[in-house]
């Protein structure tokens, strides 16, 4: 046997081998190949012997794998089944293509119509299901896998509630069913089991099929169907291979020796374990407990764990409010020094994490692949106050925004149901604009020196990126109502000078349309502006209209020998055809005249408008 290298900081917990390729699921929740590319994706053949990462497997929480000749499976934590290799019979649970170069998913036909499944949750075998919080996305059990399994050419599938599903050819009885009425299936079909139990687990050889059931009885496939072959005796584990074999594990009898399984390594903590884990401590340091020291420092370790692994994070927190009542309490951990130490390893994490999700060949396209990347968003709501340093030069913030920015449109389809679904009007601007905010707010702080010299933030640079997300999420609040204008409303953006907000909207209206689209402008996302600062904006470019209304209307007096300049509009009317003399008036001028400022006056009556008639004009 010879070790196989798997990279630095990756450890195995399953193995699958097939003709020729091998698959190796870390740990953390990814899928290592190495072998033919039609399964471990093509690349120079110099490197088919090195195990790498699946780039359209990126992200997704796996738990589970399988082998066949020449076509794999795995099983995301949330039930999700996904297959590719050759298809030649069926075996990848559809008729067309005859290979499928990358996983797709299964189809699950559903037995439960319980759901509500809106139309905007584009997710196969997803619905919204109700918990005693509020709405939660999940997998009904009646279509969620726990376990797969796959031949020479055939595939098993066992979900949550105990269906047998089977797909690809049944020549030899492989698939359970009767050959004379099903010699092939090309798309998922289920097999009911004889006794009316459930089945929990499944392993496939060349081409036969053994299943556990919730008895602890064994049953083997035929060309007649599903035969039993092992019978109360409380099994407790099955395994299958080659042509013909099997091994059935049983509790030992009375008087025996009983099995006890046995771990070469330690075994890691999954999405569930650190997040308990992170409760557990933080319970212990709000209690004063002996080893608060100890809890502090293992906080962070814990949550940047959580954050530099997207597939491990992808695995929890279906419900954000969970998400929201963790990040609260560690935002409120500790002294100065425990929260300095829990942004940095929020910051870490998020570079580890994010770095993992911009690969070259990286494809987000799976829904549950691209969750994590609304679950980031929470932690960059980090408090800088008493002097905490987070992302100071906005390398964290600009690297999410490329990933989020550069998703596909099958993720950016996916991030739109998940932030329409998981996040109703209480929590999505708290969780999703809020923390995108102070991040704008804090990359627009600048300082002036004693020389009246501005000094911008290193982290300016991620402004653009920055605003486009939160415009893309300003398009999904005012599509369903999920945010009020005022949750976009940015201080940063307030504070510029009234100045270079008119420069910048001057600029953007010079522009062409091709420009714009070059070059970035503030003053095209206008939902940032507070009121305010639209009312100082709108006050200084109808100032600047007078004022050029003023100069156009410059005249020389040839008698006088002096330039003059008019830069009233006047309005002589009555009082008893003020409103039709108004309009009349309007009507004849000129268009540059009416910018200038008003003066008005009425016919029959002395006195110099000062202020007051203007005034009282509109009053009337």
């Amino acid at each position: 046997p010879t070790g196989m290298l798997l990279g630095k900081g990756r450890r195995a917990s399953a193995i699958a081998c097939g003709n020729r390729f091998t698959l190796v699921l870390t740990t953390r929740m990814c899928l290592l190949a190495c072998g033919t590319p039609s399964i471990a994706g093509y690349r120079d053949a110099s490197s088919w012997g090195s195990a790498q990462e699946l780039p359209s497997l990126v992200g997704l929480p796996l738990m589970q794998l399988s082998a066949g000749d020449h076509h794999a499976a795995v099983v995301t934590a949330h039930g999700t089944a996904l297959v590719w290799g050759k298809n030649e019979t069926g075996c990848c649970g559809r008729e067309y293509p005859k290979e499928l170069a990358v996983p797709v998913p299964v189809k699950i036909p559903s037995e439960n119509q319980s759901a509500s499944s809106p139309a905007n949750l584009p997710f196969t075998d997803w619905a919204i299901w109700n918990n005693k919080d509020g709405l939660v996305a999940k997998m009904s059990d009646d279509v969620a896998i726990q376990d797969v399994a796959c031949g020479a050419e055939h595939t098993i599938l066992v979900t949550r509630s105990g269906r047998l599903l089977v797909c690809g050819s049944n020549q030899r009885g492989q698939l359970g069913a009767d050959v004379s009425k099903v010699p092939t299936a090309t798309t998922v079909v289920p097999v009911h089991h004889p006794s009316g139990g459930r089945f929990v687990s499944a392993e496939a050889g060349n081409a036969h099929s053994l299943l556990l059931d919730n008895y602890g009885d064994v049953w083997l496939t035929s060309s007649n169907g599903l035969q039993l072959v092992v019978k109360g005796h409380s099994v407790l584990a099955i395994a299958a291979g080659g042509d013909d074999n099997s091994v059935v594990i049983a509790p030992a009898s009375t008087g025996g020796l009983s099995l006890t399984r046995q771990f070469s390594v330690e075994k890691e903590d999954d999405g569930m374990d650190i997040v308990d884990s992170v409760e557990n401590l933080l319970q212990e340091i709000s209690s004063n407990g002996a080893n608060k020291q100890y809890a502090c420092n293992e906080i962070a370790k814990r949550t940047e764990e959580l954050l530099k692994y997207p597939s491990v994070l992808n695995s929890v927190f279906l419900d954000p409010r969970e998400l929201e009542y963790m990040f609260d309490r560690l935002s409120n951990v500790g002294d100065g020094e425990v929260k300095q130490n829990i942004a940095s390893a929020i910051e870490r994490g998020l570079k580890i994490g994010l770095e993992c999700l911009r690969g070259d060949d990286t494809r987000l396209m799976h829904p549950e692949a691209v969750r994590c990347l609304l679950l980031y968003i929470k932690f960059f709501d980090v408090c800088r106050d008493d002097g905490i340093v987070f992302d100071m030069r906005g390398e964290c913030i600009s690297l999410f925004c490329d990933v989020i920015l550069s998703v596909p449109f099958e993720g950016h389809k996916a991030l739109h149901g998940w932030a329409l679904n998981l996040y109703p009007r209480e929590i999505f601007a708290k969780m999703l604009v809020q923390p995108l905010l102070r991040a704008l707010n804090e990359c627009l702080k600048f300082s002036v020196d004693e020389n009246q010299v501005s000094h911008f933030q290193p982290s300016r640079q991620a402004v653009p990126v920055i605003v486009a997300v939160i415009s893309w999420l300003h398009t999904i609040a005012e599509e369903s109502n999920l945010a009020s204008p005022t949750d976009f409303y940015s201080d940063g953006v307030s504070q510029i000078s009234v100045g270079a907000l008119f420069d910048d909207l001057q600029r953007m209206k010079r522009a062409s349309p091709r420009e714009r689209s070059k070059n970035f402008h503030i003053c095209a996302y206008p939902f940032l502006l507070s009121p305010g600062c639209k009312r100082n904006l709108l006050q200084m470019e109808s100032q600047i209209e007078m004022y050029k209304a003023m100069l156009g209307d410059i005249k020389f007096s040839e008698s006088q020998r002096q330039i003059t300049v008019d830069p009233y509009f006047h309005l002589e009317i009555e009082r008893e055809h003020l409103l039709k003399q108004t309009l009349e008036k309007i009507k004849q001028t000129d268009a540059k005249e009416i910018r200038k400022r008003l003066r008005v006056s009425f016919k029959g009556e002395e006195g110099i408008d000062a202020g007051g008639v203007t005034k009282e004009f509109f009053q009337l």
